[in-house]
């Protein structure tokens, strides 16, 4: 049960490092207009939202919850 446990955070911090990756790609990307702008914005903030929730997750299973 432990290993299952350590397997599933070391595969959470993965995806949350690829998914950081992604994010500092995009906000180094230039934009043009505001239509590009909103698409932007609307996309880091999903990014950052899907950062929140693997940090929490992987911080749940580590026993060291945030509150």
């Amino acid at each position: 049960m432990i290993k299952q446990i350590e397997r599933h955070v070391r595969d959470l911090q993965k995806e949350l490092n690829e998914v950081q990756k992604k994010q500092a790609a995009l906000r180094l990307q230039p934009c043009t207009g505001e239509v590009m702008i909103r698409d932007k914005e609307e996309k880091l903030e999903d990014l950052g939202k899907r950062i929140r929730s693997l940090r929490n997750r992987s911080a749940n299973r580590n026993g060291s919850g945030r509150k």
